[in-house]
């Protein structure tokens, strides 16, 4: 609820640590006075230039125009290092800039946590071609402030200012790129990105699939195998699924020799008799074929008797 009746007191003093760094780092003065109370104290305007319930401010504009500002090169510079500022710490809500090179051209854009730090066309009736607007918050005149204030009133360094005076070096400060920066989302779209970009899908029986799906498919194959070529028991003792393939060739090399051992026998004690023996092999292959679907142990000695 709108409060008209709350004074201005102060800006919030993580906004003034902004404004200070960013005339250190491009070591200028703006040319206009009003960063911070800039907007109409109205009933019906929301933003974060309005005095919260404390006199409290949670609103700055970056004037970038050429007239004694910030250029606009450098402008777009400093939006591009807020909006990963915002993306890895949190410190603010949004911001807004027009983010057009070309003059007479404008492109207002504004990212912030809504659209996860990435720029979104702006639609409102300023472009900001002249400014960064950055909010911490936005509010109606006179309301209490939902955020914290160890955050807003922070005066923790926002890493932009560009030199420091240590003793009468000047040293430049150590600043983070967007993979410093970047959280573990970030990085797992980037690299969803970078492989959809470089490889693309790949063609498969069943129809194009993504490299992460052909990984994850491929991973669970693999899962499968181990688990199908596991120890296999026998007889309580646990067998290799290479042990099992060697011995089953063993015991079918006996089992040939020992039917054809019994084959030759058979030949020898019938010698002169009319006894049809292509029948007779017939008959004892379909039969030993049926002991083995039966699981019958046909790996046996074939004793004989002397003639």
């Amino acid at each position: 609820m709108p409060n008209m009746a709350i004074a201005y007191h102060r800006p919030n003093r993580s906004l003034v640590t902004l404004r200070d760094e960013v005339y250190k780092r491009y070591d200028y003065t703006p040319a206009r006075a009003s960063e911070f109370v800039t907007g109409y104290m109205s009933p019906t305007n929301f933003t974060g230039h309005n005095a919260d319930s404390n006199g409290i401010v949670h609103a700055i504009d970056i004037f970038t125009d050429d007239n004694g500002n910030l250029p606009e090169a450098e402008g777009r510079e400093l939006a591009e290092q807020l909006r990963a500022i915002g993306r890895a710490t949190g410190r603010f809500s949004y911001l807004i800039h027009d983010m057009n090179p070309t003059p007479g051209q404008t492109t207002p854009l504004i990212a912030g946590a809504f659209s996860n730090w990435e720029w979104q066309p702006y639609t409102g009736e300023s472009p900001h071609s002249d400014h960064i607007h950055v909010s911490t918050v936005d509010l109606y005149w006179g309301d209490p402030v939902n955020f914290p204030a160890d955050v807003y009133d922070s005066t923790e360094s926002w890493g932009i200012a560009g030199i420091t005076n240590a003793g009468g070096a000047v040293r430049p400060i150590e600043t983070k790129d967007w993979f410093d920066m970047a959280t573990a989302k970030d990085l797992d779209a980037a690299v969803d990105k970078g492989l959809a970009k470089y490889l693309g899908p790949i063609s498969t029986a069943s129809g194009d699939v993504s490299v992460r799906q052909m990984i994850a498919d491929g991973t669970r194959a693999a899962q499968t195998a181990r688990d199908n070529t596991g120890p296999i028991t026998r007889g309580g003792r646990p067998v290799s699924l290479r042990q099992e393939i060697a011995d089953t060739k063993t015991g079918n090399i006996a089992l040939q020799g020992q039917i054809a051992g019994l084959l030759a026998a058979f030949k020898a004690a019938t010698t002169g008799q009319n006894i049809d023996l292509s029948a007779v092999q017939a008959a004892a292959k379909a039969g030993a074929e049926e002991a083995l679907k039966s699981g019958v142990d046909v790996n046996v000695t074939v004793g004989g008797t002397d003639a």
